[in-house]
């Protein structure tokens, strides 16, 4: 896990709640390529499908508001390539340290499913 003293990717996308993913919970099937070109498909519903679709938009940032960090494991053990980079000093919350979750590789879905 990568440490930084700069400040998150344009875009970042901090996530309070459930309330601020993408509330579409059904399944889907992805094709995903990964940064080495490796290609495989994976599926997501409820939670892990709202945090895939979060990602495959901006990195997030969640300082536990929400637990994405659970989901984030799920998705990587279904093969995405999923990078956490800390950085310390929130301005927002005073905490030294939070988390940002950026997707890597080409995510999309497979036709016929709703994204």
């Amino acid at each position: 896990m990568k440490c930084s003293d700069g400040k998150p990717p344009r875009g970042t996308r901090r996530v309070y709640g459930w309330k601020d993913l993408p509330d579409n919970e059904q399944p889907t099937h992805y094709h995903v390529i990964d940064r080495n070109g490796h290609e495989t498909t994976v599926s997501a519903k409820g939670k892990k499908k709202r945090v895939l679709e979060g990602l495959r938009r901006a990195p997030l940032l969640s300082a536990s508001y929400c637990r994405l960090s659970d989901q984030v494991d799920l998705l990587r053990r279904a093969g995405l390539d999923i990078e956490t980079t800390l950085y310390k000093n929130d301005p927002e919350t005073g905490r030294e340290r939070y988390g940002v979750y950026t997707l890597h590789g080409s995510v999309s879905p497979i036709r016929g499913d709703a994204a």
